[in-house]
């Protein structure tokens, strides 16, 4: 949460800034112990609303809860887990509630993998999809409150605000806030697109020898993200059926950039130590992978877009008639 500059709504670990948030993310956190007794059970809320136009508060009406159904695996210590609904339950006159999970059970989430996996700090209490309410972007704020086995507030509860100030670092000491826990996020929704050029002539991938001795043979890497939000890419290259990845060229960006415009030379590829020339003397295939990251934080990481492969063949020869 300190890595969240309260300031902006933005990860800020220096001198990584204007990163926002997205997608799913989950919700993480802990309970001192007084109130993981289970007697009574204890009860917590999760909801949000945007920003004012100045990205102050908004007024206490304008928050929306967060009533995505949460299920962990629930046993007696030695016990067999079975499934159990933490919420959103009704309780009183309050609709959307979750319970705190207690102390007297083994808890774990479906995608955890051990009981003891409930340390400080490290519990999902909520799952905020951002795509449901935000497809642009905008700053909202996050809030949790408390609440007692009848559904019924708990003003005097404590909560450490770890929010941000833009150094990446805990506050020290931690401020205490009560009636409940606000934390500012900028999210960011808008897609990242990305691709690659290459000097192949054609659908199949032909490279000419001649062009591919030239100044020419290079690959051009384009991204833009809306919000100037590009993050990271690196292009691989895999030669013929070796399919072990080289690394040809990579970027970041720690403030984000768009759109990214950069050639790369295609020179490696052609190089080869087993030759007199040390340089490529046959025709070969190549396969180029584009991988890229958005500026935009995804739980454990940035947001990865995955792979775009293209083949390439670097022809010495033209295919009729053969070569001598």
């Amino acid at each position: 949460v300190w890595k969240i500059n309260q300031a902006d709504g933005m990860y800020t670990v220096p001198p990584i800034s204007n990163a926002a948030y997205g997608r799913t993310l989950y919700i993480r956190g802990d309970f001192s112990a007084n109130l993981k007794t289970g007697s009574p059970v204890r009860y917590y809320r999760l909801s949000y609303a945007k920003a004012t136009s100045s990205g102050g508060v908004p007024p206490d009406t304008s928050f929306v809860p967060i009533v995505e159904p949460l299920s962990a695996w629930r046993a007696v210590p030695l016990g067999t887990f079975h499934t159990y609904l933490l919420g959103p339950k009704p309780v009183g006159s309050e609709d959307s509630l979750y319970e705190v999970q207690d102390t007297a059970h083994w808890w774990m989430m479906p995608w955890e993998t051990a009981p003891w996996v409930t340390v400080p700090g490290g519990v999902v209490l909520g799952i905020w999809k951002t795509t449901q309410f935000e497809s642009d972007q905008g700053t909202y704020y996050l809030r949790m409150e408390m609440f007692d086995h009848t559904g019924t507030k708990m003003p005097a509860v404590q909560f450490p605000n770890h929010g941000g100030d833009g150094s990446g670092l805990d506050p020290s000491p931690v401020p205490i806030v009560t009636d409940h826990l606000d934390l500012k996020v900028h999210i960011d929704n808008k897609p990242m697109s990305y691709h690659l050029g290459t000097p192949a002539t054609g659908p199949c991938g032909i490279v000419p020898w001649a062009d591919a001795m030239g100044p020419n043979f290079k690959f051009h890497v384009h991204a833009e993200q809306d919000h100037g939000r590009v993050r990271y890419w690196e292009l691989h290259y895999t030669k013929g059926i070796n399919p072990t990845r080289i690394l040809l060229a990579n970027a970041s960006y720690a403030s984000g950039q768009s759109p990214v415009d950069v050639d790369v030379s295609g020179a490696p590829l052609l190089a080869d130590p087993s030759t007199s020339s040390g340089q490529l003397e046959t025709s070969c295939a190549f396969a180029l992978i584009l991988d890229a990251w958005a500026h935009i934080r995804v739980n454990y990481g940035f947001h990865h877009y995955g792979d775009l492969i293209y083949a390439i063949a670097v022809e010495k020869c033209p295919p009729c008639p053969p070569c001598a």
